[in-house]
């Protein structure tokens, strides 16, 4: 949950239509001075329409897990796509706004998602050599990005592809900057994904991941995050044994959130 920390709140609820149409959700919320924060977890927002379609809350957390990795277009990949906009929105302005980007610079979002990153980090390439890249392996988000980048895309300005961060169609060293939100948490192999990225970075390029720990390591008790994967020492190690340099992780704080980043330098 997102808190603003103010004494008067209203209550409100946002109603949401399905992909088809044929379903409303309701979801409870604070708003504060114009503020809105949305109460919820993941696993609350997708049980009613997932887990009646499982027999057990193991299977359930194996689901939600796969649909946060990999959204597909349905009703509890739609649910998914909410629950990213709403939660990873300030995450992402966060980790745009901590990496660096300077206006003639390529930058690479991995994980996309809806594009909530993308659009941040798009204001910021202001520069006629500016350019955006975004991937995610998920078709639906690619699409839901792609419609939302579409003027940017047709202009050339930003370049989306739907593909694996661990094969990535992209030139050795031509990116500037790399950042990414709750998404190493679901690559197969950490090691080819990190090499992957070291591959196309430029020398002294800088790479940025952020997450809410806290929130990840709930997610893992319930068996939501696959295996060990969701530990950023894990992810740290597969990028020193990539060749970046200078990886640490640090607590940081953006206007009203707390969050951890993962810093990388591309050695070369």
């Amino acid at each position: 949950m997102t808190d603003c920390s103010t004494q008067s709140r209203t209550r409100l609820l946002l109603k949401a239509e399905s992909p088809s149409g044929s379903s409303s959700y309701w979801l409870k919320g604070n708003q504060t001075k114009g503020k809105t924060s949305v109460e919820f977890t993941g696993a609350d927002w997708l049980q009613d329409n997932t887990r009646r379609r499982t027999s057990s809350p193991a299977m359930f957390a194996e689901k939600l897990g796969k649909q946060l990795g990999h959204p597909t277009r349905s009703v509890a990949g739609w649910l998914v796509s909410k629950l990213l906009t709403v939660r990873n929105r300030a995450l992402e302005e966060s980790v745009v706004q901590i990496s660096g980007i300077q206006p003639e610079d390529t930058v690479l979002e991995l994980g996309h998602g809806p594009g909530l990153g993308l659009q941040s980090a798009a204001k910021l390439l202001t520069a006629p050599t500016g350019h955006l890249i975004g991937l995610d392996y998920s078709a639906y988000m690619h699409q839901m990005a792609s419609e939302l980048m579409k003027e940017l895309v047709a202009s050339g300005k930003v370049t989306l592809h739907h593909c694996d961060v661990a094969a990535m169609p992209l030139v050795d060293s031509t990116v500037d900057r790399v950042f990414h939100c709750n998404c190493y948490y679901f690559w197969p192999d950490l090691k080819k994904g990190a090499t992957e990225i070291h591959r196309v970075m430029k020398p002294g390029g800088l790479m940025v991941t952020g997450m809410k720990l806290s929130s990840v390591a709930a997610f893992a008790a319930k068996r939501v995050m696959p295996g060990e994967n969701w530990r950023p020492d894990a992810y740290m190690t597969a990028l020193s044994d990539s060749g970046f340099t200078d990886v640490r992780m640090e607590d940081k704080q953006h206007k009203h959130i707390t969050f951890q980043a993962i810093y990388a330098t591309a050695s070369k």
